[in-house]
């Protein structure tokens, strides 16, 4: 089917630039696949991968897990960030999410989506919410 996973194809992951820059890494992709597998819908990547300049565009941190494939914002259709965000905080409870080292629930006009992500840098907890 010339997808990366069940559910993801690299066409969703790459930058929405055009530039073709794809460097998802496999521990962002099994936890996508996870939370896929636990809302039983459509995942949507609203921003995976990003080069450099779409990161600027977008207002993106210099060092955000985007750059290095360890980051996705998503969104499910008819769950708000806030339902979604549940899901996730519960799946790493049960230990089912064992990569995933930030999340937190984006703002915006339609609080829908959900960033996270699998880089390795030092927070302080898990969760921004």
């Amino acid at each position: 089917m010339g997808g990366l996973t069940e559910h993801f194809s690299r066409h969703e992951l790459e930058c929405r630039c055009g530039c073709g820059l794809f460097n998802a890494k496999g521990r962002l992709l099994s936890t996508l696949e996870v939370i896929r597998r636990a809302v039983g819908k459509s995942v949507h990547i609203e921003s995976g991968c990003r080069c450099a300049e779409k990161n600027a565009d977008v207002g993106g941190k210099p060092n955000s897990g985007h750059l290095t494939g360890e980051a996705a914002d998503i969104w499910v259709e008819g769950l708000s960030n806030r339902d979604l965000g549940v899901v996730i905080k519960d799946l790493h409870r049960r230990k089912l999410l064992p990569h995933l080292r930030y999340c937190y629930l984006i703002r915006g006009r339609t609080n829908t989506r959900v960033h996270v992500g699998v880089d390795e840098k030092p927070r302080r907890g898990v969760f921004g919410f």
